[in-house]
């Protein structure tokens, strides 16, 4: 059975919560997808008092959940135009959004050298 799509992310960042045992300022899980044939998934986290990447342990099942999640945004996800339906009625629920510190959630998206792949429209 397919896990509920809209329950992954939840359940990403309720594992790094249970895997991290002290203060922390960020974590991450990351699935580098640069060769197709093999996902590598890792994870890390970086406390006040040490700069430095703290390694996590990452699970199969966690690995799964995020090639599922990862699989379903690159081909599902896409099919969708930027002022679609369906995108709008998800921007606008609350339920989609977590919030950082405030330290954390001030511009800092602006500052993101992030891009994204343009939608797959359907003709």
């Amino acid at each position: 059975m397919q896990p509920d799509i809209k329950n992954i992310p939840q359940q990403l960042g309720q594992y790094l919560y249970q895997q991290i045992k002290e203060p922390w300022l960020e974590a991450q899980l990351i699935l580098n997808c640069e060769d197709e044939s093999e996902l590598e998934c890792k994870a890390h986290y970086q406390t006040a008092v040490d700069a430095n990447e703290q390694p996590i342990a990452v699970s199969d099942e966690i690995i799964e959940l995020f090639s599922t999640l990862f699989e379903n945004a690159t081909t599902t996800g896409r099919q969708y135009g930027a002022k679609s339906k369906e995108v709008r009625e998800w921007m606008l629920d609350p339920n989609n959004y977590t919030l950082d510190h405030y330290n954390l959630n001030r511009s800092a998206g602006a500052q993101l050298k992030e891009t994204y792949f343009p939608p797959n429209m359907i003709s």
